[in-house]
């Protein structure tokens, strides 16, 4: 839990009050290299992961508006699994839960 409240603070410190988001942006963040932005990447699927399992507070429509940027970056594809999970966030199903441990896949 200490390092879930001093990521939190983190991303509070990089974003101001009225530009704070759930999700890292790295073109906001200035971040051009690609490993520079796989690692933004990673940290956004945590917190995704996070606020889906309960440990972070990301509400649904934060996560919509993160998801395609996170899971999909640079203009990438969706998988068929991170797919069926889209559709149950944007349908709020509670069932999509235990499909999140491919993420951990990737």
């Amino acid at each position: 839990m200490a390092l879930l409240n001093l990521f939190d603070a983190t991303k509070k410190q990089i974003y101001s009050e009225g530009d704070f988001q759930a999700f890292l942006d790295p073109d906001f963040l200035g971040f051009r290299e690609m490993q520079e932005r796989k690692v933004i990447r990673k940290a956004n699927v945590a917190t995704f992961i996070s606020s889906v399992f309960g440990s972070v507070d990301v509400g649904f429509f934060h996560l919509n508006e993160g998801f395609l940027s996170t899971m999909a970056p640079d203009g990438g594809r969706l998988l068929k699994e991170m797919s069926k999970l889209f559709l149950d966030l944007k349908t709020q199903v509670p069932a999509a839960l235990p499909q999140c441990c491919w993420f951990f896949k990737f």
